[in-house]
């Protein structure tokens, strides 16, 4: 980019503007980054423009001024140039003149005069209109612009006469119509920067015949007025510059000042918040010098002691202010309390009743980050209640926790009364079946043949070959040994309900006794298999009240746990759903038993269900179904329920309650893991 394109299109002014603006939003940056909450405003902003508007107006007058110099230079010398090529003749000059003409020639002499006279003159050509009212060239000296000793391309060769002027613009024409015109915006091309000069030619007459263009060379200034413009430019921005940091440095200074005010001022209230807090602290607060002497206490410490004033203190020492019972251990306090570590210690001093209150001293070392060296604060505290209070929570402690742990043998012993009055309900019902039954036994048809067969002892040949009652002797012993078979059978599996029933009594039992070894024996259990017999051990209940029931089980894995725990569960479970459906109508009395496996949590677990279509529960009282002693049904003691749900915990899992509400049944599902816990015992 030349300077003249530079100078004519204001670039230099443009790079001007964008770099202060530029250094005004640097500013603020800077600002920002640092954390000053000062920034710079609409005044600086204004500031900027001012000299964006500033630097516009003085480069302007620069580049007028200077312009104004060179046309000065150069319309002097054109009018002398016009003035001479009319004494030569100029206007006797035809358009088809030859060059060899001795007038075309003294013309060309003269124009190289004039070169040689003034080096800063390049160029010098005449122009006329043609009789068509085109320009066309004159006289045209050839121009070394180069100084290279050759004369190549359109600006140095010399134009034929009469040939067109392909460039002719309004400075030409103005001169042709006799105005003396300078072109002030210089032009470039490939050998420098060139300003012209244009005088009108006049004959005798006074006419004007043609026109002369005096060609200059404008590097030297332009270069001046590019030079200048941007001294001032540079001024400006320097000077903006330093109004800048000036100003940003001046900002983060007040900004700084600002800060430090703050501060002092949050310190003050620190202070004064310091000083409050140790004014109204209920507890004695000194500061121990290196003599052992105290150097400053707050009122309640004054108070504490039953002291005057704060002056029948200081200079004392703290054993002496204190007057402890026991004073080596005031005295333990000092030796660690010059150390970095804090120390504490409780001992009793006398009151001013004369009588002896339990106090706690904390001693902390301040050292040279307080400006203070071999210097200790100590904060003593009346906890003479505290102490007190706690000798007697700590008694109440021991006797609650041996009421509770009555109360919790007493629910255990609940718990355990339950489970075996169900099994021994169970173990009843299975004892009056089998008594029941042993009524029923068909002895009064064998007692008869008994007697019959006695009678006749004697002759029994004759009366199995001619008595017609001996025809009904086998079938009569077919039929009695089909009952007595039938009734055996009975009789058999009453008793297996009774024993198992009995193991399960025993189970139980056991279970509370290895409960105080925190131990659980566990063995290898088929979901399906206890499902049915803790079933088979409600068989009879079952029947009697006229359950239905309905079986759904899916493909599960055995478990590793307590048998008679899982048992214990789910006879309470299946009892409980006995009582909530025998009172409604025989077609819903149906107790519907699931087993499902799901994983939880990345654990695998088999679920048990047993759903009923009862009386239901209150949405208000499944949060409080499994609580000890809480019971929905008219004489009901509340811990069955309470006693599975921690059976179920104890295996690891959790039995929850669900209902739609009262008549809509109930649901109770058991979760157990299929994994055995790891502080089990194996059986």
């Amino acid at each position: 980019m030349s300077l003249s394109t530079l100078i004519h299109h204001r670039i230099d002014w443009a790079l001007f503007i964008a770099l202060a603006w530029g250094l005004f939003f640097l500013a603020r940056q800077v600002l920002g980054r640092l954390g000053c909450h000062r920034k710079l405003g609409t005044f600086h902003a204004s500031v900027i423009g001012a000299a964006c508007a500033c630097a516009f107006l003085v480069t302007d007058w620069i580049g007028g001024r200077e312009r104004e110099r060179m046309q000065a230079a150069v319309s002097n010398l054109a009018p002398a140039y016009a003035r001479e090529l009319q004494e030569l003749g100029h206007g006797r000059l035809p358009i088809d003149a030859s060059p060899e003409s001795p007038l075309y020639r003294s013309i060309v002499e003269a124009e190289q005069r004039w070169r040689a006279r003034n080096p800063a003159i390049t160029k010098v050509f005449t122009f006329r209109f043609d009789s068509g009212g085109n320009v066309v060239y004159i006289v045209d000296a050839p121009c070394d612009r180069n100084v290279d000793g050759r004369l190549v391309g359109e600006h140095e060769l010399a134009h034929a006469i009469g040939s067109g002027c392909v460039s002719a613009g309004m400075e030409m024409l103005r001169a042709l119509c006799g105005v003396s015109t300078f072109q002030a915006r210089a032009f470039d091309d490939e050998w420098g920067t060139w300003v012209r000069a244009f005088e009108p030619i006049r004959d005798e007459t006074g006419r004007v015949e043609a026109g002369v263009a005096v060609e200059f060379d404008a590097r030297e200034w332009v270069a001046g007025e590019a030079a200048m413009r941007l001294g001032v430019l540079g001024t400006l921005l320097v000077a903006l510059l330093v109004h800048l940091a000036a100003t940003t440095a001046t900002l983060l200074m007040r900004a700084e000042v600002d800060r430090r005010r703050e501060i002092e001022s949050e310190l003050r209230r620190g202070e004064e918040r310091l000083r409050a807090i140790l004014d109204h602290d209920p507890d004695f607060v000194g500061l121990v010098g290196p003599d052992g002497n105290l150097l400053e206490v707050n009122p309640a410490g004054v108070r504490m002691v039953g002291a005057a004033s704060k002056e029948q203190l200081l200079g004392h020492s703290l054993e002496a202010a204190l007057t402890p019972v026991q004073p080596e251990r005031l005295r333990s306090l000092h030796r660690p309390a010059r150390g970095a570590a804090p120390a504490s210690v409780e001992y009793q001093i006398k009151s001013r009743a004369g009588e002896p209150r339990w106090v706690q001293s904390h001693a902390v070392a301040l050292g040279p980050r307080f400006g203070l060296t071999s210097t200790f604060l100590v904060v003593t505290r009346d906890i003479h209640d505290e102490k007190v209070a706690r000798e007697q929570a700590e008694r109440l402690q021991k006797e609650l926790v041996d009421a509770s742990r009555a109360a919790g043998m007493a629910e255990i012993a609940t718990g355990v009364l339950h489970n075996i009055g169900n099994v021994i309900n169970t173990a009843n019902i299975a004892c009056s079946s089998a008594q029941a039954q042993l009524g029923e036994l068909s002895v009064d048809s064998l007692r008869m043949l008994a007697n019959i067969l006695s009678e006749q002892e004697d002759d029994l040949p004759r009366f199995f070959a001619e008595d017609a009652r001996a025809k009904r002797v086998t079938p009569l012993l077919l039929e009695l040994t089909h009952a007595l078979e039938g009734q055996r059978d009975d009789l058999r599996r009453e008793l297996e309900t009774l024993t198992r029933a009995l193991d399960h009594v025993k189970g139980v039992i056991h279970s509370q006794q290895t409960l105080a070894r925190s131990s659980t024996v566990y063995e290898l259990v088929d979901p399906r298999e206890i499902v049915e017999e803790a079933l088979n051990m409600n068989a009879e209940a079952i029947h009697r009240h006229g359950l239905r029931i309905e079986r759904e089980y899916a493909q599960t894995i055995p478990l590793q746990l307590d048998r008679h725990k899982l048992l214990l569960v789910l006879i309470n479970l299946i009892t409980n759903a006995k009582e909530a459906v025998k009172d409604c109508p025989p077609e819903r009395r149906r107790l519907r038993m699931v087993l499902a496996t799901q994983r939880a949590g990345g654990r695998l677990q088999v679920v048990f269900e047993v759903r009923d279509t009862g009386v239901g529960i209150e949405t208000a009282h499944l949060t409080r179904i499994f609580s000890h002693g809480f019971s929905t049904r008219p004489g009901g003691h509340g811990f069955g329920l309470h006693s599975s749900v921690l059976a179920a915990r104890e295996m690891g899992g959790d039995l929850t309650a669900h209902s739609d509400g009262p008549g809509r049944g109930a649901t109770f599902r058991l979760r157990v893991p299929a994994q055995a816990r790891t502080d089990m015992v194996a059986a």
